[in-house]
């Protein structure tokens, strides 16, 4: 494990600093995911409420994406990249500041503001890291920046734990998300020190930039994405109102099953390059996701028996088992599209891929808000979760045999 992390070294100092910050921006991130759920629900908001809150989060990205990634073509990023670095604590603390009040206008307005800043981070991040590293270098990075949700929620989570542990009064679910919004807001600050001077690719000469992309090659990319955050909309923003309202789990004790998760998902996702160069993408991604798909399938089917003992210890097990196999992917999936794509598709890659998160978050947050509101069941929605990974599973084997086929020319 030592050596895998030395060769992380190896990354420009600038471009860890932006890392870093990518970091704090996602504590922001992931510990609203996990626990803003549960202090809606103690603030009087139910299941379906909450999901149609968190649905305005998608709205932002979903209307700016795409324009975003035209825009950046041949354009330096690094300035857009500081604003919404920024913007994602602030426009966080503000949500709490909503649901503490009953303020639903300001609810709305803040979560789609959040969502539009951390829209932009996901759109101009990967760019700007393959602008600016070497080839060989460019997984080593693209998995640090992935990295930031498994590491963030390792941090997030032990925080929760340990604090609400201590004393849960003091340290309730308002006063740890204020806490870590004003952590998440330091460590973002680090982007300032990222001053390297930007690799910026020459602007397109075409006055219509839509025709200098390979659609087709984009649509092959983009097929499989849409799949698995679709399924990721259904499960990762309401897993902790799966385990509360199932098995009636605490704060602190769903905090620290998420902290052995994190903390598998960060320690397996070290070796997403070693794994890649090892096996390659063709065993890799299918391997770690079938994996991780089976262990969804075990979790969800606890909820028929819940009522036995042994129930919370099956779903706890086999959710600490899914989260790593599923995230180990990610960086090999990301590679995998960027190298697909080219330099020519990249920027309008990211833009697209930001776009069908924020669709399929938005579709996923309101579908779940309606399958709740007429009592579907936590296992059927996660049965249903588990055929949209098939389906992106099967994507990417497309996705594979056409950049073998690429890689041939």
């Amino acid at each position: 494990m030592l050596g895998a992390l030395k060769d992380y070294k190896q990354l420009p100092a600038s471009l860890l600093y932006l890392i870093v910050a990518q970091y704090g921006v996602a504590i922001a991130h992931t510990s609203f995911i996990t626990y803003l759920p549960l202090f809606a629900k103690l603030v009087g908001y139910s299941d379906s409420e909450y999901a149609l809150f968190t649905s305005y989060r998608w709205i932002g990205p979903l209307l700016f994406s795409f324009l975003l990634a035209i825009y950046i073509k041949g354009r330096r990023i690094l300035p857009l990249i500081k604003i919404a670095y920024l913007t994602v604590p602030i426009s966080a603390f503000l949500v709490l500041v909503g649901y503490q009040s009953n303020n639903e206008t300001l609810i709305i307005t803040c979560n789609i503001i959040n969502g539009l800043a951390y829209g932009m981070t996901q759109v101009m991040v990967i760019p700007y890291i393959y602008r600016n590293t070497p080839k060989e270098k460019r997984i080593m990075a693209t998995t640090l920046f992935i990295m930031a949700f498994p590491i963030s929620n390792v941090f997030a989570n032990a925080f929760v734990s340990t604090f609400n542990f201590i004393n849960p009064h003091l340290f309730n679910e308002l006063n740890l998300l204020v806490s870590m919004t004003c952590i998440s807001l330091l460590l973002a600050l680090l982007i300032f020190k990222t001053d390297k001077q930007e690799q910026v690719p020459v602007k397109p000469s075409n006055k219509n930039q839509l025709l200098d992309y390979d659609w087709p090659a984009i649509r092959i990319a983009l097929i499989p994405h849409m799949f698995f955050l679709l399924g990721v909309g259904l499960i990762i923003p309401f897993i902790a109102l799966f385990f509360a309202n199932t098995f009636n789990m605490s704060t602190s004790t769903y905090a620290l099953l998420a902290f052995l998760s994190s903390s598998l998902v960060a320690t397996f996702s070290i070796f997403a390059p070693k794994i890649k160069s090892t096996i390659g993408f063709k065993k890799a991604i299918p391997g770690t996701q079938i994996i991780a798909i089976i262990a969804l399938i075990i979790m969800a089917s606890t909820e028929h028996y819940s009522h036995l003992p042994i129930a919370v210890v099956i779903a706890s097990g086999f959710f600490i088992i899914r989260q790593p196999f599923m995230f180990l992917a990610i960086p090999m999936t990301t590679d995998l599209t960027m190298n697909y794509l080219g330099e020519k598709n990249r920027e309008m890659g990211t833009g697209l891929q930001t776009l069908i998160a924020s669709a399929m978050g938005y579709c996923s947050a309101l579908l779940f808000a309606f399958l709740r509101n007429n009592n579907i069941s936590y296992s059927n929605i996660f049965y249903l979760t588990s055929i949209l990974y098939v389906f992106a599973l099967i994507g990417y084997k497309v996705l594979y045999h056409r950049y073998s086929k690429q890689q041939k020319y």
